[in-house]
């Protein structure tokens, strides 16, 4: 995962103009956040709502992590 950093330190710089690069970041925060609970025995389920009462997704990126640690 540590080769999706640029050398400005922002994952996915594009991902609020491109819902591909969006679904891409989110994906990666998970399975990041997946990865670690696993290493300690901890179960983890996404927890909150990404979707409108309509289906349609919600791309206002209030959830995704953008600055590397």
């Amino acid at each position: 995962m540590e080769s999706t950093i640029n050398r400005s330190g922002i994952l996915f710089p594009s991902f609020l103009e491109d819902q591909r690069v969006y679904n891409l970041a989110e994906a990666y925060w998970r399975r990041f956040f997946y990865r670690i609970f696993d290493l300690q025995g901890i179960p983890f389920q996404d927890f909150y709502n990404k979707h409108f009462a309509n289906g349609q997704k919600e791309y206002d990126a209030s959830l995704i992590m953008i600055k590397a640690c």
